[in-house]
């Protein structure tokens, strides 16, 4: 069976829009390319780590954490608990393997321990260590312990600080079979002068002291913060972990507990804190052979930085795309360099109508995402690079191709009239008109149209309202009530559109395999006739 021509589009390109040209329609793809990085780009950041880690026994142990004049952020400033791994329903141990014969013989054995991280060229030092651990089972552990700057300056200066230390595993199964995965670390915690710090979880429990609680799946928070006192108001010396890092796996689970319920076995149970202690899941999961996982948390004096997306750009366009018509392009901004810019950049053939050629990032939300916006015209079909560079020395590169489409690749409709504001030509679609009955939805999604043309129908709304959405953020906020209905209602559209593509794919996959059917049946009669 062929595939649908819309599933084609969307494989090749990521991303398929259609419009309406003079007489015919028009496609436009459009195509992420490879990013350039600048030589001897320098973020601004003060170069001076601002705390320090420690670590036992060659890296076996979890590290510890102090500030740069010796301020106590874990119990041990040399670290020193075991980090438990469940393989297979097995318990083995990080560094460490497990007895498995009389002799003594150990499961598992270093690769490499405490390698100095190495940066880019050009790009500042990196502050830290990698160990490789395999085992028996040709699993492949690997530990990266590093000082990483939080997301904003804590002394109220232009630069960010390196205050944070991230730690990151990444498990990688190069057996022939799959296996079963997890791995846990646990802190012992004392801040300043306290061996009994509580916690607050500022997004989660607003108001509330945490002692003695499970984070668990999707109610572990971005962030939650650790206190010298017990105190929302005077809280003296305030720490975090950082548990959402981007695309990095976060802990599954986050457990604040006692000392004396954290040691070598699996399973720590939630109690009060007298001697507070936390324990960070990422919990067994099965990893097909040449699978991997990669997990991280942070913990530090501010909230870690993404650091695989500091300052990334995604660009994103919509909006109508024929010749004589605008779109906008929108740069999504992770976590913002302080001070950061961006510049668009347009070949001959598009014009931009709106937004200043260079504008500076706006600051974040309380997500860590900014947004940029430009709108432009297009003149005449054709092939555009376009390109956004940023002031950290990153320039993000778009393809947009703008083609007539060949004659029978779309089939020309009549629409019922659209809702207000979103009504556009789209997919050879003629505009709306006043001859529609008086039963007739006003309403693009629920138009009664054959599975493709309502496929091409569906993405355009949904293309528009994020053009709206992008709009709406830059003016009001990404984090204000009208702009997160608006992303919950793109949302819904969007899971529509899934469940729409695979019933058009069902059906197309039925008509063919009726076709075979009455094929055969053809086939049969003549073979009786005969």
């Amino acid at each position: 069976m062929k595939m649908p021509l819309v599933g084609l589009l969307l494989l090749a390109s990521g991303l398929v829009a259609f419009g309406a040209q003079g007489g015919g329609p028009v496609k436009v793809t459009i195509q992420t390319e490879k990013s350039e990085v600048g030589e001897g780009v320098s973020l601004p950041i003060d170069p001076t780590p601002r705390v320090k880690y420690g670590m036992q026994q060659g890296g076996t142990n979890m590290p510890g954490l102090q500030g740069a004049n010796g301020e106590r952020i874990t119990y041990s400033p040399q670290g020193g608990h075991t980090i438990p791994m469940m393989i297979d329903g097995k318990l083995e141990y990080f560094g460490q393997g497990v007895v498995v014969n009389p002799k003594g013989q150990q499961q598992g054995k270093w690769l490499s321990q405490n390698v100095p991280l190495k940066g880019k060229p050009g790009a500042r030092p990196r502050h830290g260590v990698s160990s490789e651990w395999v085992t028996t089972t040709n699993i492949h552990i690997t530990q990266i312990v590093e000082i990483i700057p939080s997301r904003k300056p804590t002394n109220g200066g232009g630069k960010r600080q390196l205050d944070v230390m991230l730690v990151r595993y990444t498990i990688e199964n190069k057996d022939t079979v799959k296996h079963t995965v997890g791995l846990r670390n646990s802190i012992d915690i004392y801040l300043i002068n306290n061996d009994g710090a509580l916690f607050a979880s500022p997004t989660t429990h607003k108001g509330q002291i945490i002692n003695g609680h499970e984070f668990k799946g999707d109610k572990v928070p971005e962030y939650l913060q650790v206190l010298q006192q017990p105190n929302l108001q005077n809280p003296g010396y305030v720490t975090h972990f950082t548990l959402k890092l981007g695309k990095l796996e976060p802990p599954t689970r986050f457990v604040c507990t006692t000392l004396s319920g954290v040691g070598g076995q699996w399973d720590v149970q939630v109690q009060a804190a007298g001697d507070s202690a936390v324990a960070i899941f990422f919990d067994p999961k099965e990893i097909p052979p040449g699978g991997k996982r990669d997990m991280a948390y942070a913990y530090g004096i501010g909230i870690a930085s993404n650091p695989e997306s500091e300052g990334r750009v995604n660009i994103d366009l919509n909006g109508s795309f024929e010749p004589g018509k605008q779109f906008t392009i929108t740069a999504y901004v992770d976590d913002p360099i302080d001070g950061q810019a961006l510049t668009l950049e347009l070949p001959a053939g598009l014009q931009r109508v709106e937004g200043k050629t260079m504008q500076a990032v706006p600051e974040a939300s309380e997500r860590g995402q900014s947004i940029v916006i430009w709108k432009a015209k297009v003149d005449k079909l054709g092939s555009y690079p376009i390109k956004v560079r940023s002031s950290n020395g990153v320039t993000y590169n778009t393809q947009l191709t703008i083609e007539a489409a060949a004659k029978g690749e779309v089939k020309r409709i009549e629409q019922a009239p659209m809702m207000e504001p979103h009504a556009k030509t789209a997919v050879g679609v003629s505009k709306s008109t006043a001859s529609t009955g008086p039963n007739q939805k006003n309403d693009l999604l629920s138009a009664n149209l054959d599975g493709q043309n309502e496929l091409y129908l569906r993405k355009e709304v949904i293309g528009q309202k994020r053009s709206d959405l992008a709009e709406l953020q830059s003016k009001a906020g990404v984090d204000s009530e009208k702009a997160k209905a608006l992303e919950s209602e793109i949302r819904s559209l969007e899971i529509q559109y899934q469940i729409q593509e695979i019933i058009v794919r069902i059906t197309e996959e039925v008509k063919a395999d009726n076709a075979a059917v009455d094929m055969l049946m053809i086939k049969t009669k003549i073979e009786n006739n005969k």
